[in-house]
């Protein structure tokens, strides 16, 4: 990953607020939401953390898949991968006993076309907010966390460390570069 410059207009702001409400105030989490909307208001964005346990990667997955196989649209979207009724099959032509839901994912282009000019000087072409659209790619949970591992290992090395303000510092430095295309697996229901 090497050493990644931090601007200093990054550096300078403040970090979103952080919420660790009690079991009593998250008892109604859209009241708590209510108690903490002033002060998050100020930036924008906060995080609050549950005060439940994290549950197993094994339970999330499986309830993501419980909820993915719910969407009859993904199957009939697939069935000529041979994915029919949203699940797939493993090697040996069975599903193990498991339903694998799959789901598609979205695109989006990250960055700007530059020209350059006398004296090497890069001037960006436009800053127009770039379109999301569907992939056309069918994952598996277990896919797609594969997939992204990858790519956050390509990115970041195998550093475990990598702090969120290196992160940003990353994804702005590649927003003012050539283009990338980034895949999201966002809005997927569960």
């Amino acid at each position: 990953m090497g050493n990644v410059e931090i601007p200093n207009w990054l550096e300078g702001l403040p970090l979103a607020p952080e919420f660790r409400p009690t079991d009593t105030e998250f008892s109604d989490p859209i009241a708590y939401i209510s108690k903490i909307e002033k002060e998050a208001s100020n930036f924008g964005i906060c995080k609050i953390i549950p005060p439940l346990p994290k549950p197993s990667k094994k339970y999330v997955f499986s309830n993501l898949n419980k909820s993915l196989l719910k969407r009859p649209e993904l199957g009939l979207d697939n069935s000529s991968l041979g994915v029919g009724n949203s699940w797939k099959m493993g090697a040996d032509g069975s599903n193990g006993g498991v339903s694998r839901a799959v789901f598609t994912t979205r695109q989006q282009e990250v960055g700007q076309n530059v020209k350059k000019t006398k004296g090497g000087v890069q001037k960006p072409l436009s800053c127009v907010h770039k379109q999301v659209w569907q992939s056309g790619e069918v994952y598996t949970l277990e896919q797609f966390e594969a997939k992204s591992k990858s790519f956050a290992r390509s990115i970041l090395g195998t550093s475990k460390d990598v702090s969120p303000l290196v992160v940003e510092a990353m994804f702005w430095k590649a927003a003012l570069e050539k283009p990338i295309y980034v895949e999201y697996a966002n809005d997927v229901p569960g």
